[in-house]
Order: C-alpha cells, then structure tokens, then sequence
C-alpha cells in the first residue's frame, strides 16, 4: 500500500483505504496510529474500522459513483501492475 500511495501521489482523485475488522485496531486512536507507522498521507490513505463490503483479501478500484469496478485478490502476483491499470483506466474515463 506505501508503494501504491506512491504510485499514486500526482493522481489527484485517487483514495487508498484500508479497512481494520480487528476490533483491538477500531478506536480512533488506533486507526491514527497504524496510518503514522505506514506512513500514509493525509486525505491519499485513510485507515476505517469495520468489515470491508467484498469478501475476502482483496484491493478494489471503486469509481466516483461507488461502483466496484476492479477486484483483484491480494495473492495475485501480478496485482500491483493490475490495480494500476484500474486506477488508470478510472481516471482517463473521469478526465474525458
């Protein structure tokens, strides 16, 4: 996910989120804490308690409307060049 921030960092529109199910992990403080040890940028990666709403270890592209429009387990090895692509296609269709 750094590297992803990374990748990310003049895509203006892109959002990375983590969702945290350990309850250990839910309170607001934690959330905060676990952002500052990965280093992730205020308003590019934001750390929410809760289940995620797909099943499974997975990173989402998501459009601005909400749909799901990419899901790509987290074992793939080919996952980081495939959810560039999904952020890249989301934001060539946004700036048409």
């Amino acid at each position: 996910m750094t590297d992803l921030q990374t990748s990310f960092a003049r895509a203006g529109d892109v959002v990375l989120v983590t969702f945290v199910a350990d309850p250990s992990l839910a309170a607001p403080e934690k959330l905060r804490e676990l952002a500052r040890t990965f280093g992730a940028v205020p308003g590019r990666w934001t750390f929410v308690a809760g289940m995620p709403p797909f099943p499974g270890d997975r990173f989402v592209a998501v459009d601005a409307a909400g749909r799901l429009r990419a899901s790509i387990a987290d074992s793939d090895p080919a996952l980081a060049s495939r959810l560039l692509d999904a952020a890249g296609d989301l934001l060539r269709e946004r700036h048409r």
